[in-house]
């Protein structure tokens, strides 16, 4: 079977890019992937890009976030993802080893796919009930202010944003007092630090939840209460790659449940979203298919 491919490319994933590089890289992918090429040029427009898209593939160059952009506008009935992974993260991408164009290139070739899970989320957002389809990290706390930091002061550290941000955010994290419902049950009381629902191994670019398998039916989650120094061990530990520490331990779920008497900011893949009072993870297993 022949896959005809749009190429969904972001042109400040990592970090910006000229137009010559815009040009080449176009040139490449028509070359490689036989791809219509479409650049995005605002956030979300990876999404309408694929919404409106005819082709059975589609291949996205960026971050999780511009990947978790273009699954929340394809036919994941008809439509099969390719990830060109370009930005600082690429959970979902750095799982099945897809580090470099050449290997995606030669996933496309083997004309494989896998199924893999995703989550969905549905959350209160300004009076609204919004639904998003999560591929890798979702985040209440911690994680989700280490993202804020890393987007608005340290993108240029490039692979080294997320763990300066993740030290200076360790001085500065709060408990939040919520309730939390683990499988349909009944809410219990918390107060925790970092909430953080995995659907890869990477979060971000760092093999932080080692359990977790994007295709047995389940989510990783973590419920975490700590302190500056542990929350320093807990990141030294994972970037050592040691793993001899860990704030909380990661859990499996089809479901979980928030409520947050305080409004809190829910991080998506690298999506921030405000005010959030009420927030549900179910996985959907094995909606989307992907080159591997």
């Amino acid at each position: 079977m022949t896959i005809r491919w749009l190429a969904i490319v972001n042109p400040v994933a990592g970090h910006p890019r000229s137009s010559q590089w815009q040009d080449s890289f176009a040139r490449r992918l028509e070359h490689e992937l036989h791809a219509e090429v479409a650049f995005t040029e605002y956030p979300g427009h990876a999404e309408e890009l694929a919404r409106g898209s005819a082709h059975e593939g589609v291949a996205v160059f960026g971050g999780d976030g511009t990947v978790a952009e273009a699954v929340n506008g394809m036919d994941l009935e008809r439509q099969r993802l390719l990830l060109l992974a370009g930005g600082t993260g690429n959970g979902l991408a750095r799982d099945f080893g897809i580090t470099s164009l050449d290997k995606a290139f030669h996933a496309a070739q083997r004309d494989e796919c896998q199924r893999i899970d995703l989550i969905q989320i549905t959350f209160h957002s300004s009076k609204k009930i919004r639904s998003r389809l999560a591929i890798s990290t979702a985040s209440i706390g911690y994680a989700a202010e280490v993202v804020v930091l890393a987007n608005r002061y340290f993108k240029r550290l490039g692979n080294w944003c997320y763990p300066v941000s993740a030290t200076i955010q360790a001085m500065r994290q709060s408990v939040l007092q919520l309730q939390v419902a683990i499988d349909d049950q009944p809410l219990s009381d918390y107060k925790l630090t970092n909430i953080m629902i995995n659907n890869t191994r990477h979060a971000g670019n760092f093999s932080a939840f080692r359990n977790s398998d994007t295709g047995d039916g389940k989510f990783e989650f973590l419920l975490a209460k700590s302190g500056f120094w542990g929350q320093f061990t807990h990141n030294l530990a994972v970037l050592s790659q040691t793993y001899f520490y860990q704030t909380a331990q990661e859990k499996k779920a089809g479901s979980l449940a928030l409520v947050l008497p305080v409004p809190q900011r829910l991080m998506i893949d690298g999506e921030l979203w405000e005010d959030i009072r009420e927030v549900r993870f179910e996985v959907l297993p094995g909606k989307l298919c992907c080159c591997v």
